[in-house]
């Protein structure tokens, strides 16, 4: 009957920061003008932290929006980018690169979550947190991050025969 924080040793935090989600593609012929109103709308209305959909097929119309949005906000606020798995592991290293020069927070789903392979790829490859459906996006430290990459691998190579052999040496 207790909470799982306290299970698992007690609280990390007391307050978590909420983001806005958001700047789909809705009006093909103003893609920049209408991320950077909408982002300005977000941080006027108080967030300090805003997630944008990239993954327009034109990576450079990508960047463009991203940076237009960068600078629209400001350095104060926290952006995100998601790809929602569009990108190949080149595609998402070379965008991935210049993302980083904007102080992108982190890159969700480049590349097909079931590529294990590819996101230790993108991993090594960039310094900023990738994301998968796993959440690896509040590991910002690379170690950590490959390390939890490493975990998914174990785990679902070795499933419930790891976890059960390990819960053995631990009796």
């Amino acid at each position: 009957g207790r909470p799982i924080h306290k299970l698992i040793g007690g609280s990390y935090r007391s307050e978590v920061t909420c983001y806005a989600t958001g700047l789909y593609f809705i009006d093909m012929d103003r893609l920049v003008e209408e991320a950077v109103e909408e982002a300005r709308g977000y941080v006027e209305e108080g967030f300090t932290a805003v997630k944008m959909k990239i993954g327009l097929g034109d990576p450079k119309l990508d960047i463009r929006r991203v940076a237009a949005v960068r600078e629209a906000v400001g350095e104060k606020t926290r952006l995100m980018v998601d790809a929602n798995h569009c990108m190949t592991v080149p595609q998402a290293i070379r965008i991935g690169r210049e993302l980083e020069a904007l102080d992108i927070e982190w890159f969700e789903e480049p590349i097909s979550p079931e590529d294990i392979d590819g996101y230790v790829e993108v991993t090594r490859a960039l310094d900023m947190a990738e994301t998968d459906d796993a959440g690896l996006a509040r590991l910002r430290d690379r170690k950590q991050q490959r390390e939890r990459v490493e975990a998914a691998v174990r785990d679902a190579m070795s499933g419930l025969t790891f976890a059960k052999a390990e819960a053995r040496l631990r009796d």
